[in-house]
């Protein structure tokens, strides 16, 4: 039995905390993004910290044998500040659109939740916006039974 097989023998549902998070991203970088090339994203001024902030924590994205698992995606946010905001992008009243970038992870069930509530507060800290999009919310993702 080769490693492949037996990796995938050991594997199972495991619960686990997927962590969302959303951030403006620039519209070089986010077109760089769609054509395939992160390279720019690690670069962009909103979006780096938070690449930063992911890798600094071994919490995130541990995933049996491999680190720093998650899935980048683009698209489009739109909202509208009222007049107690103090928005990074837009004017209070206004309806903006902006490029956006959404990130995807992982933290395993056995994070306490006082350890995962700090690493979402650092997911915020790094953040560009004035109130963070980021969701947790618990999964079962397919994982070598330790997890």
């Amino acid at each position: 039995m080769d490693l492949t097989e037996s990796l995938k023998s050991g594997l199972r549902l495991c619960v686990a905390q997927r962590v969302t998070i959303y951030c403006p991203a620039s519209r070089d970088a986010w077109l760089a993004l769609l054509a395939g090339d992160t390279s720019r994203l690690e670069q962009d001024p909103a979006v780096a910290p938070l690449f930063k902030t992911l890798r600094a924590h071994v919490e995130f994205g541990a995933l049996g044998p491999y680190r720093n698992v998650y899935e980048v995606s683009g698209g489009h946010e739109s909202f509208t500040p009222n007049s107690e905001a103090r928005p990074a992008l837009g004017t209070a009243g206004k309806t903006s659109t902006t490029a956006s970038i959404v990130v995807t992870t992982y933290v395993a069930q056995t994070v306490s939740d006082a350890k995962l509530a700090e690493l979402v507060a650092a997911l915020a800290a790094s953040h560009p916006w004035e109130l963070p999009v980021i969701e947790v919310c618990e999964v079962r993702v397919l994982a070598p039974a330790t997890l």
